[in-house]
């Protein structure tokens, strides 16, 4: 195993240690680097990987250690072993399962690219929503380094995130502007620190019939089914949110919803869908969004209604309709993003260069 050390000065001051267990054969090394992200002062972070030298599943184990110590070197010195820790990193990323330590992603940070070109498109099969969803998705679209940045930030938010519930109809004008206007572009700036609860009832009526609920919508049969869909969605699919996003910005909402969830969620099909809408299971679904509905505190006068941090009042509901991007960030009491114009800021971005 070649030795090397490198030196990168940031921000941050954490102290991590761990172990995890590696299900295949590894080679023994160490690791000693300087990160940016989880030290100051030049501190160097030591990462040893052992593994046993046979075929059988055994337990390894991943250790950083923090040492005051000055170091001088090159990243040229460093990038053999920063390979090395890559390649064992993106082998074993089923078994860590996030487990995997800081120092270990960061060594697979100093080596990776800087821009989205760098690899081939072709590589790249995951939407730009799951990127940071594995480490092999983030290396083959060319973001490890804002994925790892982004993993960074939320580790260190001590914060909750701004909670936005959004209690609405599918086939409802407002509720639909509301959602593919603002709601939805302000998360995507600003998923750091919000959260979203969508809750698809709104003025609907429930009824009892031979011990079975059934439903009657405001904008009539076809919104009762646009409800029931979006509700199976954010059951089965963590791409909910595109999804509905997809079809409350098409002409068709209904109709929409099998294309766009080919877009986002291939792997799931309409007919599995359906089977969720058509069951018990969209029933009992259903069943919960009428109860968190009618449980709100004020009651719901009219969709769409806007809580934030479960708290609903008109001046809320005015500054949400208006701008919720300027309410999420006002109200986000941890340290302010850079979107928000505050102190966080970007370190690696994509571009495609003029090559």
């Amino acid at each position: 195993m070649q030795d090397a050390q490198a030196i990168y000065r940031y921000y941050g001051n954490v102290l991590f240690l761990g172990e995890f267990s590696l299900l295949q054969n590894s080679s023994r090394g160490e690791v000693r680097l300087v990160d940016s992200l989880l030290a100051t002062n030049d501190t160097v972070v030591t990462v040893r990987c052992s593994q046993s030298n046979n075929r059988k599943p055994s337990r390894g184990s991943a250790r950083a250690v923090f040492k005051e110590e000055k170091l001088q070197a090159t990243r040229s010195q460093f990038g053999a072993v920063v390979n090395s820790v890559s390649r064992v990193a993106k082998r074993f990323w089923p078994q860590l399962k996030m487990r995997l330590l800081l120092p270990l992603l960061l060594a697979v940070w100093v080596s990776a690219p800087f821009g989205g070109c760098s690899l081939p498109t072709s590589s790249c099969l995951q939407p730009p929503a799951k990127w940071c969803s594995s480490l092999d998705s983030a290396v083959q679209c060319g973001v490890l380094k804002q994925c790892l940045e982004s993993e960074f930030r939320r580790s260190r938010q001590t914060e909750k995130p701004v909670q936005v519930g959004l209690y609405y109809e599918s086939l409802c004008p407002g509720c639909r502007g509301f959602l593919t206007e603002m709601l939805f572009p302000t998360y995507l700036l600003l998923n750091d620190i919000m959260s979203v609860t969508l809750v698809p009832y709104g003025n609907a009526q429930e009824t009892t019939v031979a011990q079975k609920y059934t439903y009657e919508c405001q904008h009539g049969k076809q919104e009762c089914l646009g409800n029931m869909i979006e509700t199976c969605l954010m059951n089965m699919t963590d791409m909910a949110f595109p999804i509905i996003f997809c079809m409350e910005f098409s002409a068709d909402v209904i109709g929409s919803a099998e294309s766009c969830l080919k877009v986002f969620a291939p792997d799931l099909s309409m007919d599995k869908v359906m089977s969720c809408v058509n069951g018990d299971m969209g029933m009992q679904l259903m069943h919960q969004n009428a109860l968190q509905t009618k449980a709100l505190n004020p009651p719901h006068q009219y969709v769409p209604w806007i809580t934030i941090n479960g708290v609903h009042t008109e001046d809320l509901q005015e500054k949400a309709m208006s701008s919720l991007f300027m309410l999420v960030c006002s109200m986000y009491k941890g340290t302010k993003p850079a979107a928000c114009g505050g102190s966080q800021k970007l370190h690696y971005k994509s571009y495609c260069h003029n090559e």
